[in-house]
């Protein structure tokens, strides 16, 4: 059962790293769009 919740930690892990380099990614577009320079 260890091996099933450290695969879920895992998991989790990755999707909240993928959301946060979307939002980042997201903000960064933004930021280059509004400032032409």
């Amino acid at each position: 059962m260890r091996y099933v919740f450290m695969i879920c930690a895992m998991l989790l892990a990755a999707f909240f790293c993928y959301m946060v380099l979307d939002m980042a990614m997201q903000t960064g577009n933004d930021v280059a769009n509004s400032h032409p320079w």
